[in-house]
């Protein structure tokens, strides 16, 4: 390295992290031709710049993109890199890779723990790994993904395919940047990442589905996945029929190890491409490739990390709109993912911190209810008719049982009151065989001497009810449910009329909450008048004792 290039350097390293992008390259131009680098090739400002010393540091970076930005062709249609120039065409993709490795989001574990074999990395290892990466990665992102996208823009019009300028590494590098939800990210880098991605794409020679496939699921994603495949698939991604038994030797914190897991213990791009190879895969990509998917996305639902388990859930969601139906039940994989899921729904306090629970449960039945939709369509003749077996056991050993312990968790409770009245609306009829467990529990919260303290727990159970009046109406016209849900409506509708007498947000709430009580009420009264009985007949004995409860029942008062 010149003297002269240092002085750009020193430049580069006096810039602040938090200044703009745009505003530290027109900074650092006026120090191009006192570094000498005016009028360099590619190659120079490479073995300049772009050097192992200078791997992931910023000023590097910024030195590096100012210069690249300097170097324009000369003539319309010239380029700066050409495949008929060996040199310079390499210095152009080690400039990238040099780009790529500097900001991509890797652990490096501290030396002690990475002299230890078989380390298992704890919570407190992870959370103080992440932070790193946080930390290292987010002021070289921006620069760094600009110099890649200064390449492939500026200096590749002598190459016909962008593949030849950059490799798997680069675009899993530039993936992981572009969900701005990411902690490593900014929006900025996130939009630039989205735009290195967008150019080597539409550049490729070979299709969306050849980069999808063969870069990120067969030579990224596999090898990293390899120790972390579930014994319930086979290497080719459908169900093992004879899954051996679990090792007593290999336990968990043998399976934990950096070794093990690398996907989640040290090299952060792994999730981040594995969703994008999700997203970008339309259904016949997925029809003729889904093997490679399913052992990647059952390794993340088996994985005992709360944060890893919800993007599984969510992968999970995307996944089941893609893949067919057929190809779920003709596999086994319907009832893989029913096992895989399944255990969330019991991830409950006080085992289970309440926070990690609350993340969980949404995302947990959500993925069950669709994958029920699913082989519902694929199993049955009659498309419309619901995958009972499946939905009975998401009330019975999920909503039931989660219920029973943890009801004290109001949170919990309101998610689990959602989720309800969405199986119920899905079952439909077949759901009065249920009744005996639903009543009671929707009318316990609903009568709940301190109800209107949680409101929203309150009107998910109103609006649970509704969905059972509306969906198993033929059992309830009649005694015990017709008298049983009279009564929680009937203490709910004063319990709110007590809240009512208070400040104006609490005016508003027992508003909410009149309101939906005379819904199901109004519901109510069609079912019975079903029977050939005049609700207002039934509930007359009330009504002469509590004026009030007129408007729940829409009965006119007589003066």
């Amino acid at each position: 390295m010149t003297t002269n290039v240092r002085i750009l350097l020193e430049a580069a390293a006096s810039i602040q992290d938090s200044e703009n992008l745009s505003v530290a390259v027109e900074r650092l131009r006026p120090r191009i031709q006192e570094s000498g680098l005016g009028s360099s090739t590619l190659l120079e400002i490479e073995q300049q710049i772009a050097t192992a010393s200078g791997l992931g540091r910023r000023d590097h970076l910024l030195a590096l993109l100012t210069s690249l930005e300097h170097l324009h062709p000369t003539k319309e249609g010239e380029s700066t890199v050409d495949q008929g120039d060996p040199e310079q065409f390499a210095a152009a993709r080690r400039i990238c890779d040099f780009a790529a490795k500097s900001i991509a989001p890797i652990v490096v574990p501290p030396k002690e723990e990475d002299d230890v074999e078989g380390y298992h990395p704890t919570a407190a290892d992870v959370q103080r790994d992440t932070a790193a990466v946080v930390s290292r990665c987010q002021p070289l992102a921006e620069p760094g993904l600009a110099v890649i996208k200064c390449i492939l823009q500026n200096h590749r019009r002598g190459i016909r395919d962008a593949t030849d300028l950059v490799g798997p590494q680069v675009l899993v590098t530039a993936v992981a940047y572009a969900d701005p939800d990411l902690p490593w990210t900014t929006p900025a880098a996130s939009q630039l990442a989205r735009e290195v991605i967008e150019a080597i794409v539409l550049a490729a020679d070979v299709s969306k589905d050849a980069i999808v496939v063969d870069w990120l699921l067969k030579d990224y994603l596999r090898p990293l996945f390899t120790r972390s495949k579930p014994d319930t698939v086979t290497d080719s991604g459908r169900k093992a029929h004879f899954a051996p038994e679990p090792d007593s030797t290999d336990g968990v914190l043998n399976r934990e190890t950096r070794a093990a897991k690398p996907w989640k213990h040290v090299d952060l791009r792994a999730v981040p491409a594995f969703a994008w190879a999700l997203k970008e895969a339309d259904k016949d990509l997925m029809s003729r490739h889904w093997p490679l998917y399913t052992p990647v996305l059952l390794a993340l639902l088996d994985d005992g990390d709360t944060s890893v388990k919800c993007q599984a859930l969510r992968l999970l969601d995307v996944f089941l709109g893609k893949v067919e139906a057929k190809t779920l039940i003709d596999t086994g994989l319907d009832s893989v993912f029913q096992d895989a899921v399944f255990p969330a729904l019991m991830l409950l306090p006080s085992v289970t911190p309440e926070v990690d629970c609350l993340r969980i449960l949404g995302p947990a039945y959500d993925a069950l209810l669709k994958l029920s939709r699913v082989t519902a369509a694929g199993k049955q003749l009659n498309a419309k008719r619901p995958n009972t077996k499946m939905l009975d056991k998401i009330l019975r050993e999920g909503v039931f049982s989660g219920f029973f312990y943890a009801r004290e968790h109001i949170r919990i409770v309101e998610i689990l009151l959602i989720k309800t009245g969405q199986v119920v609306q899905e079952m439909g009829i077949y759901s009065v065989k249920h009744l005996k467990d639903l009543i009671p529990m929707l009318t316990s919260v609903m009568e709940e001497p301190f109800a209107m303290a949680h409101l929203p727990s309150l009107l998910a159970a109103i609006e649970a009810l509704q969905a059972v009046i509306a969906n198993c109406w033929p059992r309830l016209g009649q005694p015990p449910w017709r008298d049983a849900i009279i009564k929680a409506l009937v203490v709910c509708w004063m319990r709110a009329d007590d809240d009512d007498d208070d400040d104006g947000s609490e005016q508003d709430a027992s508003a909410k909450v009149h309101d939906n009580l005379a819904k199901a009420a109004k519901m109510l009264a069609v079912v019975t008048r079903s029977e050939g009985i005049d609700l207002a007949e039934v509930v007359a004995p009330l009504t002469a004792q509590d004026a009030s409860l007129h408007k729940l029942f829409n009965i006119s008062s007589k003066g």
